[in-house]
């Protein structure tokens, strides 16, 4: 009886829980938008430029069309939030990611399609195994739920605009998400999928590395390899050139101007390749044989990523926004022992994505790394970034491997 009674518990919990889901995404996709757009008719407040000309009827069909968009893009990212998990789990070990599905850690079972859902099969499980019932760990669902909000966030932030975000790029008029669906453009896409697919690599060696282990070289090595590809390809993939004014003797001949633009996304990424990779190896060099292994930089691999995606100038404003943010953890740390203590690689992950957020408007600052920042600027901001990454990375570790009695 009590198994049985468990059981019926499991079943009412499992179907309250996809009813939830189900009203939530009623009402992001149908009640509110029917709501929004009933309060608009009736308010007759300034309409936006794209609901202008448009019935009443036709503006329900575009705020549903736009919240169902956006489920979808949430979806995307709670898949590719799934597959790092299992690139997490199982790169470090050395064991295939294609060869065998997804399979419980403990009893090695595997996972039913219906239990491998994103986000909602953990949910519908308790968060326990079906057949073991040992617990599942909950950074499944969390990886998901983040990288589905990554993807959420720069579809609005980044294509939905237009491109407003990028710097030196003149941003398309874009009406929401159904100018985007209706008039796709493939050059923003291909910037937004470059920009994602370097948040995941980052945020996937971030994982890695929290569980105590070396980035792979294999995904190292991936990481460079497709991201140089697309860069020689697609040289629109930069929207900052590695140098922005060429000397007049360099514009004078037609060639080496048609050489300047054909080559212009190869020279950004090596650039940023070699600034990002000597600014990380130096970052790794301020925290060497500092134990423990788990919360070491590995700067390099990451600002070498971050340098060859987004170029030298960005990797100077990452670094120094990762090293601000290292500064900040260790205040923390040090000040309350209940802090929990991120990798170097989780800040890198939270500066690339604030950096992409807001790299229109930091770009003009006279007193942040950009595009146009002057020479000893930009080695101000070098010197600012090893030195806050150097200190912040020392006193964790050395907040880390002193006793806890011994804390200020």
């Amino acid at each position: 009886m009590a198994g049985l009674s468990r059981g019926k518990r499991l079943a009412r919990r499992r179907r309250r829980c996809v009813l939830g889901c189900a009203l939530l995404l009623a009402l992001s996709c149908l009640v509110v938008p029917l709501a929004v757009t009933v309060w608009e008719g009736v308010s007759e407040p300034a309409r936006p430029a794209m609901f202008s000309g448009l019935s009443l009827w036709e503006r329900l069909q575009t705020r549903v069309w736009s919240g169902l968009a956006a489920a979808w893009i949430f979806s995307v990212g709670a898949c590719v939030g799934s597959f790092l998990n299992v690139v997490v789990y199982r790169a470090p070990r050395g064991r295939s990611l294609v060869r065998r599905g997804s399979y419980c850690p403990y009893c090695t079972t595997p996972i039913q399609p219906r239990d491998n859902i994103p986000i909602l099969g953990w949910l519908l499980l308790g968060g326990r195994c079906r057949t073991c019932r040992l617990p599942i760990s909950p950074r499944y669902p969390l990886v998901e739920a983040t990288t589905a909000l990554l993807f959420l966030g720069l579809f609005l932030v980044e294509l939905t605009s237009g491109g407003a975000n990028l710097p030196l790029r003149d941003p398309a008029f874009r009406s929401g998400a159904v100018d985007v669906l209706l008039d796709p453009q493939w050059d923003l896409i291909g910037l937004c999928a470059f920009h994602l697919f370097l948040l995941c690599n980052l945020l996937c060696w971030a994982l890695i590395a929290y569980d105590g282990h070396r980035v792979p070289a294999t995904c190292l090595g991936f990481a460079l390899l497709v991201s140089g590809t697309c860069s020689a390809v697609w040289p629109h993939l930069h929207p900052v050139p590695a140098v922005i004014s060429w000397p007049e003797a360099w514009t004078e001949s037609q060639w080496l101007i048609r050489l300047q633009t054909d080559l212009a996304g190869v020279l950004a990424g090596l650039a940023g390749l070699a600034a990002g990779t000597v600014i990380g190896l130096l970052i790794d060099l301020a925290a060497w044989g500092c134990p423990p292994v788990r919360f070491r930089p590995q700067a390099a691999s990451g600002l070498a990523l971050a340098g060859l995606t987004l170029g030298w100038q960005a990797a100077l404003a990452v670094a120094l926004l990762a090293g601000a943010l290292t500064c900040l953890q260790a205040i923390a740390s040090r000040t309350s022992r209940s802090v929990a203590t991120w990798p170097w690689l989780a800040w890198l992950t939270l500066a690339c994505t604030m950096q992409l957020a807001v790299w229109r408007w930091l770009s003009p600052w006279p007193a942040w790394p950009g595009p146009k920042s002057s020479a000893a600027l930009l080695a101000l901001a070098a010197a600012a970034a090893l030195l806050a990454n150097g200190v912040g990375v020392r006193l964790v570790l050395a907040t880390m491997v002193s006793p806890p009695g011994n804390r200020p």
